[in-house]
């Protein structure tokens, strides 16, 4: 499963103007970074914004581009969770580590990249 992702998390998103944004995009080593999910009643994570399923083992693909919002967004520093984060809310959200590679975009609080991979969950907010 190869899904395209787009995401925006944290402020992070295309009105953020990427770090280097004159500059191409480079290929580096993994980053950790910082997510949040929603817990479905099924047991699997979800993306916050798009119904897309995390499942773990299982690699994420988006296509980030330096004039554009795609690719799979996550956190630098640990998000502050509140509950409930919105009026509407009615899941319980996971916090968690992922794994970031391939062509990576840096923002000021975080990053959009090419692959992604859960490597913990590390707290349930409800």
């Amino acid at each position: 499963m190869e899904p395209e992702a787009k995401e925006e998390e944290d402020g992070d998103g295309p009105s953020a103007k990427p770090a280097g944004a004159d500059t191409a995009a480079i290929e580096i080593g993994e980053i950790t970074a910082w997510r949040i999910w929603r817990l479905g009643k099924d047991g699997i994570v979800y993306s916050p914004i798009i119904n897309l399923p995390w499942r773990p083992g299982e690699v994420m693909r988006g296509s980030p581009h330096l004039r554009a919002d795609d690719g799979i967004y996550a956190s630098k520093t640990r998000p502050q969770m509140t509950w409930p984060p919105s009026a509407r809310a009615s899941w319980p959200l996971v916090v968690g580590r992922v794994s970031l590679w391939g062509t990576v975009i840096e923002h000021e609080k975080g990053y959009r990249a090419e692959n992604a991979r859960i490597l913990a969950f590390d707290d349930i907010v409800s």
